[in-house]
């Protein structure tokens, strides 16, 4: 892949299944996505774009098709491998958020730190700067339910 491309989607088809219904989400989808390009997906409720977003980002799998990913192919890859590449490559900010309701801002950001064994201080230091860039810092000790939508975004993305 040249490294003018973060994401390159070629003939991406994804079926899902219903007992004895298929329901085409995907029909031969072709997308390139440059480094540093913004781009929106926009489309009607059901048109496929979390689906897309989902194949992307490693969290699902297309019935035919490829994915790259930063000259990750993902098209063959197993479970584990998947898990590896989110962990490393990707981010995913989901609908519902998915933060931590009795934990408070810092602290759902420092979780999945913990979990990659990064040590105390640099996690501190991390969520600190990660408050900073997504202006939350004074709301650092708060809960998930204490924030606003829009601030509860703005911690799922630090």
């Amino acid at each position: 892949m040249s490294t003018r491309n973060a994401v390159i989607v070629r003939d991406l088809i994804k079926i899902y299944k219903i007992g004895n219904i298929e329901v085409q989400a995907l029909r031969g989808l072709n997308v390139n996505v440059r480094k540093g390009e913004m781009v929106a997906i926009i489309g009607v409720s059901g048109s496929g774009k979390s689906t897309l977003l989902n194949i992307i980002g490693g969290l699902d799998k297309a019935t035919a098709g490829s994915v790259k990913v930063f000259d990750t192919d993902l098209t063959g890859m197993n479970v584990s491998d998947l898990v590896n590449f989110r962990r490393e490559t990707v981010g995913h900010v989901f609908q519902n958020m998915n933060l931590i309701p009795t934990l408070t801002a810092a602290e759902n950001i420092e979780l999945p730190m913990a979990a990659l064994g990064i040590k105390a201080d640099e996690r501190n230091k991390r969520v600190t700067e990660l408050l900073g860039v997504v202006g939350m810092l004074n709301r650092k000790d708060h809960k998930p339910g204490e924030l606003s939508g829009g601030e509860q975004q703005r911690i799922a993305l630090a």
